[in-house]
């Protein structure tokens, strides 16, 4: 239960797979590298400490919690594999950090059955 940067401390590299905004958010504040892994229904999402901060800022909005499964999916009999394309890619960072020390991921999407998704254009913000 991650609801204070104390609790982050002391660690090399960090990996979240949270669905709650306060914990990603506490992890985004960090030093160290790390990578927000989310995932709903059979696509998923990958931020990290590479991304520029508007993206991660504008992919971390306040929200309920929610499960990585699509609405009914369940009660239907089947499961969605977001959740496993999301767990590879942030094993395979995990290994590029330990090994190389780096790793080139940056944000991505991602859908089982159509691949690659565009993030778009960020929205302009006027301050």
């Amino acid at each position: 239960d991650l609801r204070e940067a104390s609790q982050l401390e002391g660690f090399d590299l960090i990996v979240v797979a949270v669905d709650r905004p306060l914990p990603r958010r506490l992890v985004h504040s960090t030093n160290v590298p790390w990578i927000d892994l989310r995932s709903t229904g059979r696509g998923m999402l990958v931020l990290t400490h590479l991304d520029a901060p508007e993206r991660i800022s504008y992919q971390t909005p306040d929200h309920a919690p929610a499960s990585c499964q699509a609405e009914g999916v369940l009660e239907a009999g089947f499961v969605q594999v977001g959740f496993a394309l999301a767990a590879a890619v942030g094993a395979q960072w995990v290994i590029d950090q330990v090994v190389h020390g780096r790793s080139p991921a940056k944000a991505m999407m991602m859908d089982a059955a159509y691949g690659g998704l565009s993030f778009g254009p960020l929205p302009e913000v006027n301050a």
